[in-house]
């Protein structure tokens, strides 16, 4: 546990402080950075390319915020909904900024993006709002720490469902057909049923990497108390 506690500490030294700030917008963790990192790096392979499932969600609604009707009706970054807790956390010397104006000031600048089109119902509208909230700003995220932590080890990462033909075919595909028998991105599973294994086109979605050992979750959370137990630690600094 030594060995990762070190490379945890390493990593996020150099991470985290570049990418705090925004992470308090897009509800980016930081954590999520360390685990792809980790995760490219147990590879450890002579291949220089790989290829990754990046953005599948985001273009076919694999997501709950896509289902869920509490989701869909929020008005905010669905993965921004606690903003006003997150700032909360932070220094006092955080106060003045409008943290929670700047969220709803870019929420409300890429609505009216959105075309509207004639015929379509408050709710299609909606969760088109949905998919171009997710297209313009959580799928753009995960490209850059992909790309990022996949350039830091030396791999070249390619994510061919963000290719920008299947991106914008996605677009315009509706959503009864991207949610095709009740399942999320039931389109990818219909299409891909006579190539894919069964297991895995039946197979639940489940947040990658991510484990739910609890030996795992000891030692993230002692981790962490010994980082607040110190305050020499970067976090307590100030200016």
């Amino acid at each position: 546990m030594k060995a990762l506690d070190n490379h945890w500490s390493g990593f996020l030294l150099v991470s985290m402080w570049s990418d705090i700030y925004k992470s308090t917008f897009v509800g980016l963790l930081v954590i999520a950075y360390r685990n792809t990192h980790y995760k490219i790096r147990l590879h450890n392979n002579p291949m220089d390319v790989s290829l990754s499932g990046e953005c599948a969600d985001e273009i076919f609604g694999g997501y709950p915020w896509f289902q869920n009707e509490e989701y869909l009706m929020s008005y905010t970054f669905p993965w921004s909904q606690s903003t006003v807790e997150r700032q909360s956390i932070l220094s006092t010397q955080f106060n003045n900024i409008p943290i929670l104006d700047y969220v709803t000031e870019k929420y409300e600048q890429t609505l009216r993006e959105v075309p509207k089109l004639e015929g379509e119902s408050f709710k299609q509208h909606r969760r088109r709002e949905m998919f171009y909230l997710n297209m313009k700003w959580f799928m753009i995220t995960l490209l850059n720490r992909k790309d990022r932590m996949s350039m830091a080890n030396s791999l070249e990462v390619r994510v061919p469902f963000a290719d920008h033909e299947l991106v914008e075919y996605a677009w315009n595909i509706p959503w009864e057909m991207k949610y095709f028998n009740g399942q999320e991105k039931g389109i990818v599973r219909k299409a891909l049923k006579d190539i894919l294994p069964e297991e895995i086109i039946k197979r639940k979605k489940s947040p990658c990497p991510k484990t739910y050992n609890p030996i795992y979750t000891e030692g993230v959370q002692r981790w962490m108390r010994e980082v607040l137990a110190d305050k020499t630690s970067p976090i307590f600094r100030k200016g």
